[in-house]
């Protein structure tokens, strides 16, 4: 019988050792990793691949499987609504910052355990979280005609109709050179030399990009999410050579959890040399989405940093799981079907065998290694109330 690790000691470890560009942030993750079981498990990828590493039969399900690009990541808060050139729209994997040369096995038990923790924490029960735990699974192994359900429909509909001026409009204020960004709680000022920085890093992508003529018109430090929350992620606001405004993000990489856990190695350049994270990234990006991404580069600031560098996309949401719940229960299973059929593309087009995976065996690992985690938070939850 698998025991598992002392997770708390692992995750004290994992948390001591992580850099936060903002002391204040880290507080910030704390708090946001108690909050819930399901945000717990998105936020610690990393714990999650040290638990798995030692899992025997996990480690035998990924045994004999080729390395090819994987997502990293997957969990029902990242799909949503997503553009690659800012016109068409579709519902799909939107975080591929751990994507590493693995095999497919590890995308498969992190989404299976994804599903069954989120649907648990919903209210929904442990029978709704096992029903969607195999209806990931089944879709992820069967290859059938599938069609999402009506709220991530309606999320893409309503993705088509933002409009870059009102994501300008409720971030930002002013005209011309002189329009700035609000003051919003997610926003923070910048450090002394990340102007400067951000200024080349500008520079770079505008070549990159070949739109001379850009100008940083400000920029904010951005405090988002909460796996990758205390990285280096900036928002620009850029003006161009006609007047106009636009947004960029750019987000420092570091390496993949299925690195650091010891499941894939660092992938490397055609001169043998370890890929930059933010390369790494870009390239699991085209070969899991079959094209390269336009508009996104992989840039070196000069700060030593590995930066991601895109344009804002005007309606990249996310569905509220729990407004789903409320109003569309029977949709649970189908949104975590969702997952696992975009996975079994994504998989595809990286080379991947998505039918040779056993669904029992996935289910079961999956179960034992979310109860770990689950008691992993429950007691990083207690130890907190005894702190009070």
């Amino acid at each position: 019988m698998f025991l598992g690790t002392d997770l708390l000691r692992d995750h004290d470890a994992l948390e001591a050792s992580r850099p936060f560009a903002r002391p204040a942030v880290a507080e910030a993750r704390a708090r946001k990793l108690q909050e819930s079981a399901s945000r717990f498990f998105r936020g610690t990828a990393a714990l999650f691949y040290r638990l798995a590493a030692t899992h025997p039969e996990a480690l035998q399900l990924a045994r004999g499987q080729s390395p090819r690009w994987v997502v990293g990541d997957v969990h029902l808060e990242n799909i949503g609504a997503l553009t690659l050139d800012g016109e068409h729209y579709t519902y799909d994997l939107n975080d591929l910052d751990e994507a590493a040369h693995a095999a497919g096995a590890w995308d498969v038990l992190r989404g299976a355990v994804a599903c069954v923790i989120a649907v648990q924490d919903l209210g929904a029960g442990f029978d709704a979280a096992v029903g969607a735990l195999h209806a990931f699974a089944r879709a992820y192994k069967d290859q059938v005609p599938f069609k999402a359900p009506r709220s991530a429909r309606d999320l893409v509909a309503l993705s088509r109709k933002e409009r870059l001026e009102n994501l300008l409009r409720a971030r930002t204020q002013g005209r011309g050179d002189k329009r700035r960004f609000r003051r919003w709680s997610r926003y923070l000022g910048l450090a002394a030399g990340e102007g400067a920085m951000l200024r080349a890093l500008l520079e770079r992508w505008a070549l990159g990009a070949r739109e001379p003529g850009l100008t940083l018109l400000d920029a904010r430090f951005r405090v988002q999410g909460t796996g990758s929350l205390g990285v280096h992620r900036y928002a620009l606001l850029v003006g161009d050579r006609e007047d106009r405004a636009f947004l960029l993000d750019a987000k420092e990489m570091h390496p993949s959890a299925l690195v650091t856990a010891g499941l894939a190695r660092p992938p490397r350049g055609r001169d043998l040399a370890p890929l930059p994270d933010a390369l790494r990234v870009l390239t699991a990006e085209a070969a899991l989405r079959g094209h390269a991404v336009p508009g996104v580069q992989a840039l070196s600031g000069t700060d030593g940093r590995s930066y991601l560098v895109r344009r804002y996309a005007p309606g990249e949401f996310k569905l509220d799981l729990e407004r789903v719940l409320r109003e569309r229960p029977e949709e649970l299973q189908g949104l975590a079907a969702t997952l696992g059929h975009r996975l079994r593309e994504a998989h595809r087009r990286a080379g991947h065998e998505p039918s040779r995976m056993d669904e029992a065996r996935v289910r079961s690992i999956a179960l034992d290694l979310g109860s770990h985690m689950v008691r992993a938070w429950q007691e990083l939850r207690a130890r907190s109330l005894e702190t009070m």
